[in-house]
């Protein structure tokens, strides 16, 4: 089942990168929604070894998410911001940014302690995983 969540996890994080693709400032986007799946992938194909690199690139995505979702409206103001025919469409695009870092971190904590947790399994059994 771990499996089968990472190809889709790889699939949903290669799209986001494509989605990125032309837009301004692209880059920084496109690099973290490709480092999530190229994680995933090869977690799903299990040829991934270690843990950090997943951890790392969660705790990235982690303090990059909060850091977003710190310049969006608070909650109270969604209803004022929907209900107005101009809505601000930068703050939208700061929200849905800022979940979006948000399921990569988790996920790729969910990764790195999946890998910590085999990691351990394989030393206490004497082989390698």
């Amino acid at each position: 089942m771990f499996r089968v969540l990472n190809v889709l996890m790889a699939v949903l994080f290669a799209v986001g990168a494509g989605l990125e693709i032309g837009h301004p400032n692209a880059t920084p986007w496109v690099l973290i929604y490709v480092a999530a799946a190229l994680v995933s992938a090869m977690s799903a194909a299990r040829a991934s070894q270690g843990w950090a690199a997943p951890a790392l690139i969660g705790v990235a995505a982690l303090v990059w998410g909060v850091w977003t979702l710190a310049r969006v409206p608070r909650a109270d103001q969604w209803g004022h911001l929907a209900q107005q025919v101009q809505a601000p469409a930068g703050q939208f695009e700061q929200a849905r940014h800022a979940v979006a870092l948000l399921v990569i971190a988790v996920w790729m904590m969910v990764v790195a302690a999946s890998r910590r947790q085999g990691a351990g399994t394989a030393a206490r059994s004497g082989r390698r995983r």
